[in-house]
């Protein structure tokens, strides 16, 4: 079987023609997707943004079939979840009957009580959340060990994959996705999640009872612990501190940049290194991606397929750097 993308729209077809099901649809609703406003925070701007990211990426006939919520990559971001926005992500699963999953990011050591306790507060008290997405060992082994009725899923971070868009010959080269180890916590995974990490993903190992979700349109690149928005504005001997204060700056601002692309100097190391063209990388808080909405599988399909609301200039204070 293979999972095409054809202008934006998946679509699952065996080698004998026969159509099968589509991958179930979840939205990334995680903080650093959402505006800094409480406009969009009600059951009504949540589907409105939801149904915007579907369709951007050609799922105009789809319907929403999970939301995330969390961080992958700021603990600030997540301890900022309010009751007021919880109550609003409850309000619009119950509207729509789908489940949501809150994804617990990498936590500093200072902070990690606070988002541990949190965290199982959410699924404690929010039935409409059946799913923990962790991205390290130790909220791993926490919930393995919390014995909650909720399902466990290893997190993109864990997803360890080369991945860069400036070498051209990098991007080109089809990848095998494997499970990731989870050591003695094995029996408690459900699934895990991927990122296009290339044009083009080979998913024959994957286990067939294993929940795979894959994120599109943007690909992880890299995560630090210094957050250029913040930076904004400070005279420079403030600049790109870590551990600064956070006034969620991150929520109002992302920066497009313009970078060259190259053959891969390991894999053609005869190939004169000169630029091959340019492509955009982008910085969203300590997050770095890029966008790789033409990835497609082959050898099997993901069960979900997990879309970000779409980053574009107009809607936004980002220049392209």
């Amino acid at each position: 079987m293979d999972l095409a993308t054809q202008a934006g729209s998946i679509f699952i077809e065996s080698t004998q023609g026969t159509t099968m099901p589509q991958p179930l649809i979840a939205i990334n609703f995680c903080q650093e997707h959402l505006d800094a406003t409480d406009a969009v925070m009600t059951p009504a701007g949540i589907a409105a943004r939801a149904r915007a990211a579907a369709d951007a990426q050609g799922h105009t006939e789809d319907p929403i079939g999970r939301i995330y919520l969390g961080s992958y990559y700021c603990e600030h971001l997540f301890l900022a979840l309010s009751n007021a926005r919880m109550n609003a992500f409850e309000a619009f699963c119950e509207t729509q009957n789908v489940p949501a999953s809150v994804v617990i990011p990498l936590t500093g050591e200072n902070s990690v009580d606070r988002v541990l306790a949190l965290a199982l507060q959410f699924v404690e008290r929010y039935r409409f959340i059946d799913e923990v997405v962790v991205n390290d060992l130790g909220m791993l082994a926490a919930f393995a060990a919390a014995n909650l009725p909720v399902s466990i899923q290893l997190g993109r971070l864990w997803h360890k994959e080369i991945r860069d868009p400036r070498y051209e010959t990098l991007m080109d080269k089809p990848r095998a996705i494997a499970a990731p180890d989870a050591g003695p916590y094995a029996q408690a995974i459900a699934g895990f999640e991927i990122d296009p990490v290339a044009y083009e993903l080979d998913l024959a190992a994957v286990p067939a009872e294993a929940t795979c979700a894959l994120h599109l349109p943007y690909c992880h690149l890299s995560t630090g612990r210094i957050c250029t928005a913040q930076a904004r504005g400070r005279a420079p001997e403030h600049k790109f501190l870590p551990g600064e204060p956070c006034h969620f700056e991150c929520l109002e601002s992302f920066t497009w940049y313009t970078v060259d692309r190259f053959a891969d100097p390991i894999d053609s190391p005869d190939e004169s290194y000169e630029a091959l063209g340019q492509t955009n990388i982008l910085r969203k808080g300590r997050a770095v991606q890029f966008d790789n909405a033409a990835c497609r599988t082959v050898n099997g399909a993901p069960t979900r397929v997990v879309i970000a609301p779409r980053y574009d200039l107009p809607e936004s204070e980002a220049y392209y750097g």
